[in-house]
């Protein structure tokens, strides 16, 4: 790994992207660790023993993204990689969202992605390569309850297939992973929800926060250097064979009896 690659991790401080801050520093890269609750300093990006940054980002700003951006020499640690993991949730279908949990919602899932992106292409394009990777999320592939989560994690995923396309003659590779249930802070507490949400699960658990980090990295990585505008569910075969997996385990549930869950999670049937 040569000396100074460094990666912008946003919601850094707990879930997804503490994982995923981790998973590269073990993987040799050097980590700016950005959240919004982090502490309003100034880091120190030339000390070359600082291998984890941590700064205070509100993604949702695009001057708190300029004053990240320029506070580092990219000379001395060049930047090959951004994880726009920064969001939030918004309870409440279309009838019951207010207009500034809308708002807010779109603020952070979807105009931090583009300040973000936006601020660190002219960074990549000078060293002539870079890869961002965009977090949308399951509900980015399907319908989901959640109006305004729901469209943001949508947006996210044409946004980055956009960008995708405007940045590749720079050498930036824009791909979005979609993350299903997570055991985060942000899945809330196991519950009904979570169990009900587990039958339509084929991989029959949640998956663990370094499960959706170890996928980032591989986009961060140079061994996905061709792939670009890229979508990948991880999310055990939820979206992709849930519907199915959930009806048919109901079905066997009602005629034998049993818990729904109690068949398991192997064939087809």
């Amino acid at each position: 790994m040569e000396p100074g690659r460094t990666v912008i991790v946003t919601g850094a401080a707990s879930g997804i992207g503490a994982a995923t801050a981790e998973v590269l520093l073990d993987s040799g890269y050097r980590v700016v660790a950005a959240d919004i609750s982090n502490d309003d300093r100034a880091p120190d990006p030339v000390d070359p023993s600082a291998r984890i940054v941590d700064v205070r980002l509100d993604v949702a700003d695009p001057a708190s993204w300029t004053r990240l951006v320029e506070s580092f020499d990219w000379s001395v640690s060049r930047l090959v990689g951004l994880v726009n993991n920064a969001g939030i949730s918004g309870p409440g279908g279309i009838m019951s969202t207010s207009d500034d949990t809308w708002r807010r919602v779109h603020q952070v899932n979807l105009d931090g992605v583009f300040f973000g992106m936006r601020a660190v292409a002219p960074v990549m394009r000078a060293h002539g390569s870079g890869s961002i990777v965009n977090v949308s999320s399951a509900a980015g592939l399907v319908g989901f309850h959640e109006a305004a989560y729901t469209s943001s994690k949508w947006a996210v995923r044409g946004l980055s297939k956009s960008a995708a396309a405007e940045l590749a003659r720079w050498g930036i590779r824009v791909n979005s992973v979609h993350p299903g249930l997570v055991s985060t802070p942000m899945a809330g507490d196991p519950g009904p929800y979570f169990a009900a949400h587990l039958e339509s699960i084929p991989a029959g658990q949640a998956a663990t926060p370094v499960e959706i980090a170890e996928t980032i990295a591989f986009f961060i990585a140079d061994q996905s250097s061709h792939v670009t505008g890229a979508e990948l569910a991880v999310d055990g075969g939820f979206t992709g064979a849930g519907a199915y997996f959930a009806i048919r385990n109901r079905a066997r549930a009602a005629r034998e009896g049993a818990a729904p869950h109690d068949e398991g999670s192997g064939s087809a049937g």
